[in-house]
């Protein structure tokens, strides 16, 4: 004899996947939080004073520098980081852009510690072209039919000559 599915087993089940489809939207409309690369702490900032620390110490209280200044007479460390967040489906909203420069004198010792002014950079568009190349562009059915008949069977085995 088969068990009997009841009108109150059948509803309880509807409202159990309900909630969990419920439980799984609600999910995917919560926020990711996203941090991109080093906001140094305003603690071991203030522990930097210009005139008497060196890279050594710089290092030691803020981590190694996202970069160094590639070009000028004077060496310049930047730490650079960003705090977003993201919203499924949805372009993340920045909530914190920060870049501050660590300048050193010619002897290594710390001479200014200054936050640049995100708002105040230039901002530039990356190029999309594509450096051309020699040769034919291959669809995939014609890499998929050139392969046909190419290969053959593989090396025969060696007999054990028993």
């Amino acid at each position: 004899m088969a068990a009997r599915v009841t009108p109150h087993r059948r509803s309880a089940g509807r409202l159990a996947a309900s909630a969990l489809g419920c439980a799984v939207l609600a999910a995917g409309c919560s926020f990711q939080t996203r941090t991109h690369g080093h906001i140094p702490a305003d603690e071991a900032i203030a522990s930097l004073e210009p005139a008497k620390a060196d890279r050594d110490r710089v290092a030691s209280a803020l981590g190694t520098p996202s970069t160094r200044a590639s070009f000028g007479a004077d060496e310049r460390w930047y730490y650079i980081g960003k705090r977003s967040q993201r919203r499924a489906l949805r372009a993340p909203l920045i909530h914190e852009h920060k870049v501050l420069e660590v300048r050193f004198d010619e002897n290594g010792i710390v001479e200014k510690i200054a936050w640049i002014d995100v708002t105040k950079t230039l901002k530039f568009a990356l190029v999309d072209r594509e450096t051309p190349t020699k040769g034919n562009e291959v669809t995939f059915m014609e890499q998929l039919v050139g392969n046909i008949g190419r290969f053959g069977p593989g090396p025969a085995a060696p007999s054990s000559g028993l």
